[in-house]
């Protein structure tokens, strides 16, 4: 069962990064869950999506480069990546791999799910045990199923094995303390400013008021902005452009894209103020910080 296909992503020697639209991948299917099986056999280079994404591998080798944090990929590989996440897929010549991806649109996340998945870790990324992998591939396989057949009521049951994998992601994370990027203690933070924190890390590269983030968690700017900067312990804005320089800093480290692209898509829309801001926060000009940190190749 080889399956459909993602559309091929742009080749290296293109500068600019593909942002892959919901447009195209979602919102023109009956579905907002979209499942593909692949065999992938050269590089994907660096890009991001607008809308989540759960990879899982079947078989073969490669290497995977989420963010700045380059890992082994194999059987068994399984993690989940958000419209502020970028990567790049590097297959082995040897072993090719297979794998499934699911995509699917915010809206399928409950405000009681994104909080699970969300608020106490940054990456959403581990290896499954061989005794797991039977159980994880089944509901892989029924999305599959399910999105082939179409039968009366499969959103449904696509969501819900959507569900089921994203909640077991998050277990064996808490199990086996996979990932080592958390956030900080968040005990004293209330679970509205939760929803807020969560909410300004998936949509930070986009244009992002004050008032749509206090709307977003049901509160007026002016009383949202105050809590917020008591509990966070800084101002929205600055919260705000960490996040920006953070993805920057992560993509300056890990590819060759130009700095005015990096700059817009980091969501600034300023080059000299995107310089200025950045030297401030690391000491060096982007320029700088790529020639002294950054990578040449993936691998």
């Amino acid at each position: 069962m080889k399956g459909e296909e993602m559309p091929r992503k742009r080749k290296a020697a293109d500068p600019a990064p593909q942002r892959l639209s919901k447009q195209d991948y979602l919102l023109q299917q009956s579905s907002p869950v979209r499942i593909y099986h692949q065999f992938i056999h050269e590089q994907v280079d660096v890009h991001w999506h607008e809308f989540y994404e759960i990879h899982y591998t079947l078989a073969g080798k490669g290497t995977h480069l989420l963010n700045e944090i380059t890992r082994e990929l194999r059987a068994g590989t399984l993690f989940c990546m958000t419209p502020t996440d970028f990567h790049a897929v590097i297959p082995s010549h040897e072993q090719p791999l297979e794998l499934f991806n699911v995509i699917f649109t915010e809206e399928q996340l409950s405000t009681e799910l994104r909080s699970l998945l969300f608020s106490t870790s940054r990456e959403l990324a581990v290896q499954v045990d061989e005794a797991s992998r039977p159980e994880i591939e089944r509901e892989f396989r029924r999305i599959w199923h399910e999105s082939e057949q179409q039968q009366p009521g499969y959103g449904l049951v696509m969501r819900g094995a959507l569900e089921r994998i994203l909640i077991d992601l998050r277990r064996m994370i808490v199990v086996g303390q996979t990932s080592s990027i958390t956030r900080e203690d968040e005990s004293a933070i209330s679970p509205v400013i939760r929803q807020a924190l969560i909410y300004m890390e998936h949509h930070f590269r986009e244009a992002l008021p004050l008032a749509e983030v206090a709307q977003h968690v049901g509160l007026s700017s002016h009383y949202f902005s105050e809590c917020f900067h008591r509990l966070v312990g800084q101002t929205f804005q600055c919260y705000l452009q960490s996040l920006r320089l953070q993805f920057a800093q992560a993509l300056l480290a890990a590819s060759q894209l130009p700095i005015t692209t990096i700059c817009s898509s980091a969501g600034f829309h300023s080059l000299t103020h995107f310089e200025r801001l950045f030297k401030q926060r690391y000491g060096l000009t982007p320029r700088a910080y790529r020639q002294h940190y950054g990578k040449t190749e993936l691998v």
